[in-house]
């Protein structure tokens, strides 16, 4: 969806607005302009189709005709991530970011889930840039929670990720109960090698082991 900057009462009228984030806030400030709620109800009734609720009645359906429902939640889910990751907007989702000047409430759920953790990965790779999914990578990383398992963009784009990933990769490198593997090398190499910065960073941490 898009932000709540746009006001008006097509905004209300849009497909399946109530389920938007920017409703309360449209609400809000279409109340204060004194429009009177039932009028502001009937534009949501409009924009409403419920494609949410038509999803999970399918669900319960396919259930009922016995359907594994593990099964049928994978497959709603593996959908729900290709929609994701297909329309991601890093613009809306930063414009989103900034105007709240906090970050959505269903981020924390999401980071708490290592399925929904994947997705942030993913959309780490594809906009190492977006300052909301840095600043998800940067929460994962803080709380512990799988930051090791981020690509070479994301962490390249992020400090702390980078620092985290580059310091296990060589403990991994210089383990003594170990040979060194080509896999272990490959590693520093793929985090020095991903930007400038990544270079330096690693030629400096290197050039400090030497005697």
């Amino acid at each position: 969806g898009g932000g709540g900057s746009v006001l008006g009462k097509h905004k209300l009228a849009v497909e399946d607005a109530v389920m938007e984030p920017w409703v309360e806030d449209v609400l809000r400030e279409r109340s204060r302009a004194g429009e009177k709620p039932e009028d502001l109800m009937d534009h949501l009734g409009d924009g409403y189709q419920g494609y949410a609720q038509m999803a999970n009645l399918l669900c319960e359906w396919h259930a009922m005709l016995g359907d594994d429902e593990k099964a049928l939640e994978r497959e709603v889910r593996g959908y729900l991530k290709a929609v994701i990751l297909r329309d991601f907007s890093p613009t809306v989702a930063d414009s989103v970011f900034e105007k709240a000047g906090r970050p959505p409430q269903w981020l924390d759920k999401m980071m708490a889930e290592p399925e929904w953790r994947d997705v942030i990965y993913e959309l780490s790779e594809m906009h190492p840039a977006c300052n909301l999914v840095q600043y998800a990578m940067a929460e994962i990383s803080q709380k512990g929670l799988e930051a090791d398992k981020a690509g070479p963009e994301a962490a390249a784009a992020n400090l702390t990720i980078f620092r985290t990933m580059f310091k296990e990769a060589m403990v991994a490198l210089c383990d003594p109960s170990k040979e060194p593997s080509p896999d272990d090398l490959e590693d520093i190499k793929r985090l020095a090698c991903h930007n400038e910065h990544a270079y330096v960073y690693t030629l400096a941490v290197l050039g400090s082991l030497q005697p």
